[in-house]
């Protein structure tokens, strides 16, 4: 039996759905295919300037990193870019950008007491213009660092390509846009970089390693390239504490006091001689030589960067420390007991410089 009530309600409901669904397609083609950004490059001296501080129109962009840029989106209308390093103002610039517009700046620094020299290009994210171009600059080189000559440099079919010179360098003029390098060459395995981004009437540097293809039997030589989608390393190493004074007496096996470069400097002695007056053990007899723990010079040795010193008495057999400068020195270590390591005639201890 057709019920009425039931088809009128459903009628109702369709009704009301219409107005939402309608203004969801009209959020749908009205949205823009790609967001308005803003792309600053900084350069001192022609290399990249990190960390300097960007502002757009008095609100702080970030600053730039190793590469010396600095991205952020971007509406349109007039506004004003800033640089500043340390709070001080090194540039300001203005650009204006229609709806759509996105822009791409280059702030170029030889100095801090002439303007900068600056770059602004504007285009449409959706309708690129090909004329706006960028250049690709950078080296072909081997595991060894060494640069590869006559290496075919590419980005594509329909793109230009360019062969590196004897140095292994290359350029290559290209429209902006996002691209990955192909490079090949006879006696090497084709190699890959990027993705590069190339920015209007801005270089971009890179560099390229190639592997040498292997012979029969013999095992391959690998580069930093072939394992950059490692996740995990584990790197294991031995601890050594004789960087630091106070992890050299704390992890020494026998009784160890020792004298950073730092305490040298703040105690000012004028030689290795008076400072080793500080050392508790350690007394000072003639303003030159040591005696540790009570025990004179014939059981004590002194080394210089690890060498065993000869007495410059021929009738003494410790030697005259007040004969080394303290500014010389990175360190004095004062070992008090006897080691298997030590010659047998060190059974009062050693003092290394």
């Amino acid at each position: 039996m057709f019920d009425v009530r039931n088809t009128s309600s459903l009628m109702a409901a369709r009704a009301a759905c219409k107005p939402f669904l309608w203004a969801c397609v009209a959020m749908l083609m009205s949205a823009p295919a790609q967001a308005a950004e803003l792309l600053v490059y900084t350069f001192l001296d022609a290399r990249p300037f990190s960390g300097l501080t960007v502002e757009l129109d008095g609100q702080r962009l970030g600053k730039t990193d190793d590469e010396g840029r600095v991205r952020a989106d971007l509406q349109a209308g007039a506004h004003v870019l800033r640089t500043l390093k340390d709070g001080a103002e090194l540039s300001s610039s203005e650009l204006i950008t229609a709806a759509g517009e996105s822009a791409e700046v280059s702030i170029a620094f030889s100095d801090f007491q002439s303007a900068p020299k600056v770059s602004i290009a504007t285009y449409d994210q959706n309708n690129p213009d090909p004329q706006l171009s960028g250049e690709i600059r950078g080296q072909i080189v081997d595991s060894a660092g060494q640069g590869i000559a006559a290496a075919t440099v590419s980005v594509g079919t329909d793109l230009p390509s360019t062969s590196s010179d004897a140095q292994g360098r290359f350029a290559l003029k290209l429209p902006r846009g996002n691209y990955r390098i192909e490079v090949s060459r006879s006696g090497y395995e084709d190699a890959r970089g990027g993705p590069v981004r190339v920015v209007a009437n801005i270089g971009v540097a890179t560099s390229i390693t190639m592997r040498a293809q292997a012979s029969d039997g013999a095992e391959p030589v690998y580069t930093a390239d072939d394992f950059a989608d490692v996740e995990e390393v584990e790197v294991v190493g031995t601890f050594n504490p004789t960087e630091d004074t106070a992890d050299l007496e704390k992890f020494s096996v026998a009784i160890t006091d020792s004298i950073s470069i730092d305490d040298l400097l703040r105690f000012g002695d004028s030689d290795v001689a008076a400072a080793l007056k500080r050392i508790v053990g350690v007394s000072v007899t003639g303003g030159k030589y040591a005696n540790v723990r009570g025990l004179d010079g014939r059981y004590i040795s002194s080394t210089l960067n690890g060498s065993l010193m000869p007495s410059t008495d021929p009738f003494r057999r410790d030697v005259q420390l007040d004969l080394f400068p303290s500014e010389i020195l990175g360190g004095i270590e004062i070992q008090k007991s006897f080691t298997s390591d030590l010659p047998g005639d060190t059974t009062g201890g050693i003092i290394r410089m």
